[in-house]
């Protein structure tokens, strides 16, 4: 087992996706109470890990006031989260030599529980290689801890396997699961379209009130 801790635990915020049922347009720049989603992924994140990157393929450094290394996918070709995630650990054995573990933040999905990292972290045990949640019957395996020891295997499935599907690969691997309860409004509630934004909004502004 290799133990987890905030200091060798890398923050990914996943916002290289392009965004195909919200027309276009970049995700992580919608607004909700002035804030972008990607503001407010950055904010929470920050909450919980000292160390962030983005991954995104679009450069946003002029629509963030942080500084915060943003990463374009190490393999090209807009091919999911899988390749963003690889690009995390790549740019991990880089740049963060503590690294043990890449804790993976959708941008998309803004209300995750401001203590994931550590109710994670508590999961692991000697056999672990992925936590990942669940809500309401439904994994969401882009909210999860991944060994940096995966680093060799997904690179193959992804350039030899062409491997896109992430539930595809984790099955392969000891996957610890979380589950939380869904309340006034499910954790891990991604926003895909116009409407999921318009719920978040409403939610969003009764939740600071």
């Amino acid at each position: 087992m290799i133990k987890a801790d905030k200091n060798n635990i890398l923050g990914l915020i996943l916002a290289g996706g392009q965004s195909r049922r919200m027309g276009g347009l970049n995700k992580s720049l919608a607004t909700i109470n002035g804030q972008t989603l990607l503001e407010i992924t950055i904010n929470s994140v920050k909450q919980q890990l000292k160390k962030i990157i983005i991954n995104s393929n679009e450069n946003l450094k002029n629509k963030i006031n942080y500084n915060i290394e943003i990463v374009p996918d190490k393999i090209p070709g807009y091919l999911g989260p899988l390749s963003g995630i690889f690009t995390g650990m790549d740019w991990a054995k880089e740049n963060f030599p503590e690294c043990k573990w890449i804790a993976s933040f959708p941008v998309d999905s803004i209300f995750f529980p401001e203590n994931l990292i550590e109710i994670m972290i508590k999961k692991i045990n000697k056999k672990s290689q992925i936590i990942c949640v669940k809500s309401n019957n439904k994994l969401h395996p882009v909210f999860a801890l991944w060994s940096l020891d995966l680093i060799e295997d997904l690179k193959k499935a992804l350039l030899n396997e062409g491997l896109r599907k992430i539930d595809e690969w984790t099955k392969r691997y000891n996957l610890e699961i979380i589950n939380f309860k869904v309340q006034k409004i499910d954790p891990f509630f991604n926003i895909n379209t116009f409407n999921d934004l318009e719920i978040a909004k409403d939610y969003f502004c009764k939740s600071k009130f």
